[in-house]
């Protein structure tokens, strides 16, 4: 489990993010509310809630997927373009990302670990932690985290999740592209 700069991962029975509910009570919730397939992952990694999916694709091809700023469009329901100071994602990238409901918002990376994690803020606001970890030559596990009090944005980021998933899957073979 990732751990992120500055928190600490609670124990399975803590109180969740200090909202008086047992983490494993929050994680039933969750899952029964947004309906989660089987096959997709779902962790409390204080302030964050994570989801994410095994992907069978190698951890660099889903990593170009996320740092390549000219891709987010493809695979980010919540994204219409992006301008960006780097094509592809540094540790001090910032830029402004237009929003499928039309209007730009600043954006700045303020966590980046290369091949394995980064975060942002939008408007100055921590917003999604992205993280990537190989297991094994052609598998991989992709998660991507929310602050607590926006776990409802999980929705947009479990279709991004299997939007990536299926573009490495287009990588590997093209002729699945319908």
């Amino acid at each position: 489990m990732l751990r992120r700069p500055g928190f600490h991962t609670r124990h399975p029975g803590a109180n969740a993010g200090g909202i008086g509910i047992p983490a494993h009570l929050l994680k039933k919730c969750i899952i029964a509310t947004i309906g989660l397939k089987v096959d997709t992952l779902l962790r409390l990694a204080f302030p964050y809630i994570e989801a994410g999916l095994i992907i069978s694709a190698p951890a660099g091809v889903v990593w170009n997927l996320l740092v390549d700023t000219s891709r987010w469009a493809e695979w980010g329901p919540s994204v219409r373009s992006v301008e960006c100071s780097d094509p592809v994602l540094a540790p001090l990238s910032s830029g402004r990302v237009k929003t499928a409901l039309g209007f730009a918002l600043p954006f700045a990376v303020t966590h980046f670990e290369q091949g394995r994690v980064w975060s942002w803020s939008v408007c100055g606001i921590p917003a999604t932690t992205h993280s990537v970890e190989g297991l094994g030559k052609d598998r991989c596990r992709l998660m991507f985290g929310v602050p607590m009090p926006a776990f409802l944005y999980l929705f947009i980021c479990l279709i991004a999740i299997r939007r990536i998933a299926a573009l490495t899957k287009a990588v590997r073979d093209p002729a699945s592209v319908s």
